[in-house]
């Protein structure tokens, strides 16, 4: 599973999601996560950030539910 959130600097809530995602994943032997800032590596599907896409679906934009997220982690 390939998880890619796509950020932007001096934003607060990019910053929360990205540590949430990688301290979720850590404990995940088949997740990789690739982390994009927006501004360099433009994606059409990007509305806002953060933008969480999970194998190349969009799973969120903004913050959401970790316990809901480490379900779908531990699938």
């Amino acid at each position: 599973m390939t998880l890619h959130l796509f950020i932007e600097n001096h934003c607060c809530t990019c910053l929360r999601v990205k540590d949430d995602v990688e301290r979720l994943a850590e404990k995940q032997k088949n997740v990789q996560v690739v982390i994009s800032d927006i501004a360099k590596e433009r994606n059409p599907k990007v509305a806002i950030v953060p933008a969480l896409f999970v194998d190349d679906e969009l799973y969120a934009y903004g913050e959401f539910d970790l316990n809901k997220f480490q379900k779908l982690l531990n699938k």
